[in-house]
């Protein structure tokens, strides 16, 4: 139905990175009963475009939601009023 079944912040981090724990991002997506997740993440720097580490990390998180049956819908970097979607850049394609 494409509804919102919730909002969870999964972590923080300092300036440069923060350590996104994939086995909380999978338990959060089964309570919540999703079929899919979107991840969203700010860059304080202020340019909104995806690290290697980004593109990594949403790669593992992609991977492991399939594993049980959910969708990575989009992972979006908010920087001050700038933002890229992974989905809307194709950086989500396998």
């Amino acid at each position: 139905k494409l509804k919102a079944l919730g909002c969870t912040n999964l972590g923080s981090g300092g300036v440069n990175s923060v350590r996104v724990n994939i086995r909380r991002v999978v338990q959060t997506a089964l309570a919540q009963n999703a079929s899919a997740v979107i991840l969203s993440h700010n860059h304080e720097s202020g340019i909104a475009l995806p690290s290697v580490e980004d593109k990594t990390t949403t790669a593992m998180v992609r991977e492991a939601l399939e594993l049980v049956g959910v969708t990575l819908a989009d992972h979006i970097i908010v920087a001050g009023d700038d933002f890229v979607s992974f989905s809307d850049s194709g950086l989500l394609k396998k």
